[in-house]
């Protein structure tokens, strides 16, 4: 018999988005309503979802669980926000009202705001200041429904600054009740003192944060705004992201919106990083 220490009863519909596979497009419409259901939980995780007919034969609760009766309410599986930059200081709120005036982004940039302005607060930022306010935000996400986000870096564009930020979304991991999921954005744009040496930020990136980022573990993903980069220097980084184990993900337009011929030069880069790995990794068998 199932055990259960939690459970939600009473609820007008549950939408439970059963089925094999996430949906898309039009699909998203069936949410796999179940009325007047039940959920139970045992130790945080879910161990029932169903009709309250036959519940108490296939679920024994305890003496002292928790029970919410949920009449007039719908539970809903909590929301995950896969795209976020939740960890950052400053205030860009007057930006917005110059957006909403007309103003394009581009010439808010060139006017010293942008980007620019929240890596100069960040980068003055200490790690408890970032983790405190970003935990307000946290608990606004929680009050909305989000129980899981992903949480980009990309605010710091050096090296301390990138691990700050990483070191604050993995101390917040461990304290709030939002899942957060570390993603390293170094090459989120080119600071300033780079702009007319983008290689040698590049470089920066691969050389010097990227080891570090994965030496600590501090991202399960690397994430990089090739409209910043261009597509060179985005597979440039995407393959020394495989290097390190770091699943890269790219921030811009589909693959099938660029010209096949821009896309050749990461498609070289990563099949010969695919190709030496593969042939290091025999020799070495071949030693052993």
């Amino acid at each position: 018999m199932l055990q259960a220490d939690f459970v939600i009863e009473h609820a007008d519909l549950i939408a439970t988005c059963a089925g094999p596979a996430p949906r898309r497009g039009l699909a998203q419409r069936d949410i796999s309503p179940l009325p007047n259901g039940i959920i139970a939980a045992f130790q945080g995780r879910i161990t029932y979802v169903g009709d309250p007919i036959g519940f108490a034969d296939t679920v024994a609760v305890e003496k002292n669980a928790t029970r919410i009766d949920a009449r007039g309410c719908c539970v809903v599986p909590g929301f995950v926000d896969p795209h976020t930059h939740v960890i950052y200081a400053g205030d860009r709120g007057a930006e917005l009202r110059r957006r909403l005036a007309g103003e394009t982004y581009a010439a808010i940039a060139a006017d010293g705001g942008g980007i620019i302005q929240t890596v100069a607060a960040t980068r003055a930022a200490t790690e408890d200041q970032l983790v405190e306010a970003a935990r307000l935000r946290l608990d606004e996400m929680l009050a909305c429904g989000t129980t899981t986000c992903e949480a980009k870096s990309g605010y710091g564009l050096e090296l301390q600054s990138e691990l700050r930020q990483l070191r604050a979304i993995r101390r917040l991991d461990e304290q709030h009740a939002v899942d957060v999921v570390p993603t390293f954005m170094g090459a989120h744009e080119v600071p300033t003192e780079y702009r007319t040496r983008r290689g040698e930020y590049v470089a920066l990136v691969i050389e010097d944060m990227l080891p570090r980022v994965a030496e600590e573990g501090l991202a399960e993903y690397c994430d990089v705004t090739k409209a910043g980069f261009g597509t060179t220097f985005g597979g440039l980084l995407f393959a020394s992201a495989d290097v390190f184990g770091v699943p890269a993900m790219g921030l811009g337009r589909w693959p099938t919106e660029y010209p096949v011929s821009s896309l050749a030069s990461p498609l070289v880069s990563h099949l010969l990083y695919g190709a030496t790995t593969e042939l290091v990794r025999r020799t070495v068998r071949v030693i052993l």
